[in-house]
């Protein structure tokens, strides 16, 4: 079954190269939106030896863990599309049923339910829809190249801004859903109130920047977005 992955990133450090720590002078990390680890290399055992992939012949969910005479939904290589028909329900109750079956708890109180990945079906069997490697070959590329994140797991089985927050400073600030506004958890002036790994960076004397683009969205974030900090001189970033 497809395991819950947060947002899907790439260290771009060579991968080939035996380096100490100290011979590193930059890290970059590459975030991908909205679509899971197995989606975009499950089927890339071949091109990427010792990949956490998908085995193509077994993996899948029934539509319904209850009742098998439904139909069960496999895991296809070869069938994602790159242009979705539909916006798949990633809410907190949706992908709590992905992970943990349908009519599990939301996990608000022990005992845990077992994460069992019986639910995707159960949802939507386009999410067991995969890429197959030659329908992507600059992520092949870049997987090959440098380094990716073989177990990267959501923060939280939800949708995007919370786990945007945990990639940045190992919280949501309470949050579970796409549009909580930092004064809902206890944010001054137009802040969430908890301290991001960018402060931590500065603190420690390391520049940062931040590329982003896309369309605008939550909290009027412009579509193209270069955001540079320096602790001593003026960096050097240029949106392009």
């Amino acid at each position: 079954m497809p395991r819950l992955r947060s947002l899907l990133t790439f260290l771009l450090v060579p991968a080939a190269t035996a380096l100490n720590v100290g011979d590193i002078e930059h890290f970059l990390v590459l975030f991908f939106e909205n679509q899971s680890f197995d989606r975009i290399f499950g089927c890339a055992g071949d091109e990427l030896p010792g990949i956490d992939g998908v085995d193509n012949e077994t993996m899948g969910n029934f539509v319904d863990p209850n009742d098998e005479s439904k139909g069960f939904v496999k895991a296809t290589c070869g069938a994602a599309t790159y242009v979705c028909t539909h916006d798949e329900d990633h809410s907190f109750p949706a992908v709590t049923t992905q992970v943990f079956g349908p009519g599990a708890t939301d996990g608000a109180a022990a005992p845990y339910p077992p994460a069992t990945m019986t639910g995707f079906a159960n949802v939507s069997s386009d999410s067991l829809a995969l890429f197959a490697p030659e329908q992507l070959p600059v992520k092949i590329a870049l997987a090959k190249e440098f380094a990716v994140f073989n177990r990267l797991y959501a923060a939280i089985p939800g949708p995007s801004m919370p786990n945007h927050m945990f990639a940045q400073s190992a919280t949501s600030c309470g949050s579970t859903e796409t549009g909580t506004l930092y004064n809902d958890c206890g944010g001054k002036l137009p802040l969430f109130p908890q301290r991001t790994i960018y402060e931590s960076l500065l603190d420690a004397g390391k520049d940062f920047a931040i590329f982003y683009n896309g369309t605008l969205r939550e909290g009027g974030v412009p579509g193209d977005l270069c955001a540079c900090r320096a602790p001593r001189r003026r960096p050097s970033c240029r949106a392009r």
